[in-house]
């Protein structure tokens, strides 16, 4: 005998709700829905920085920006010195391709 019986699923989804302001968080906007730092959820509007790479969206919220200001501003110099040492160096090797050139040499 066959008994057909009807079963009654239901299916759960996650909703992500920013934990500054309570707005339900629209990921269509971007990837990445959390703080680097304190993993805080954050709606686009609640995001203090968001950083896109192109693979991946980077947020940061307003709290964690405040905190780590001076640290960031250290990091930023850093960077820049970086750069200027890429330059540096450049320079050198287009130096001494010339002067190989100069006397023959490749």
């Amino acid at each position: 005998m066959i008994k057909i019986k009807e079963i009654k699923s239901s299916s759960k989804i996650k909703e992500y709700y920013c934990d500054d302001c309570g707005n339900k968080i629209k990921f269509e906007l971007y990837t990445n829905h959390h703080c680097v730092y304190c993993n805080k959820d954050l709606c686009i509007d609640c995001a203090g920085e968001v950083e896109d790479n192109g693979d991946y969206t980077y947020l940061y919220c307003k709290d964690c920006l405040d905190a780590t200001k001076e640290c960031r501003d250290k990091l930023l110099k850093l960077e820049n010195e970086e750069e200027k040492i890429y330059i540096e160096i450049e320079k050198i090797i287009k130096k001494r391709k010339e002067e190989r050139l100069q006397h023959g040499r490749k």
